[in-house]
């Protein structure tokens, strides 16, 4: 973030100050003077050019976490997610129901950590499990097809992956995770790898992403390449 807004502003506009308590990132912006009309405009106007640089990374002003925008913009467009869930283990459906009414926005959560349970609850194929292994895109996208067909929600989204410390391979190390969503009439998955990091902040990072992808989906954003 800092180098992304290096000299947006000089020391007689204002000053940029960073908070950074993960997986959370805030930006703030102090103004000083006399007059308060102006001080709001200064502020209008840095606030805008921080959006420019940031663009569509930007998802709330104030002190309002990421399941709060979401829960938000699910209940605005009268839409709900239901999360199948693997190397997360819940975690995506314990920060959305911190949201108060988020009942409204969130339908269900499902924690299939084993195969069987991916087979059984969710209809994820053997044969998918026996190609392409529990950790792949291919079975990403069929746990959100799943969770999202036995829920009814508008919205399917499931996340697979390596979180460690054992377990990775070569070709998949750890921190390897893999993302699907399903919608009516539409579907997206994508590969990620957050490195060799602590099992608690691949968990973590993971449900963050997760939980932008859905914002994104809200608010018609395109979603990154697959």
């Amino acid at each position: 973030l800092d180098e992304m807004l290096s000299g947006l502003m000089d020391a007689e506009e204002g000053r940029l100050s960073f908070r950074a308590a993960f997986p959370r990132m805030q930006v703030r912006v102090s103004v000083s003077g006399e007059d308060p009309a102006q001080l709001q405009e200064r502020l209008d106007r840095l606030e805008g050019a921080i959006r420019e640089r940031l663009g569509d990374a930007v998802y709330a002003v104030g002190d309002e976490g990421l399941e709060e925008t979401v829960s938000r913009l699910l209940s605005e467009r009268g839409s709900a997610v239901a999360v199948a869930e693997s190397c997360t283990g819940g975690l995506i459906g314990d920060r959305l129901t911190d949201v108060p009414g988020s009942s409204a926005a969130f339908l269900m959560g499902v924690v299939a950590y084993a195969n069987e349970a991916k087979v059984g609850v969710l209809g994820v194929r053997p044969e998918t499990l026996a190609t392409d292994g529990a950790v792949s895109v291919q079975t990403a996208e069929e746990m959100a097809a799943g969770v999202r067909r036995i829920s009814g929600a508008d919205l399917g989204i499931a996340t697979t992956g390596i979180a460690g410390p054992g377990g990775g391979t070569e070709e998949k190390p750890v921190g390897t995770v893999c993302i699907g969503m399903a919608w009516e009439g539409g579907g997206w998955s994508r590969r990620y790898n957050l490195g060799t990091r602590d099992r608690g902040w691949v968990k973590q990072a993971t449900a963050q992403l997760a939980l932008d992808l859905i914002r994104k989906w809200a608010l018609g954003i395109p979603l990154p390449p697959s």
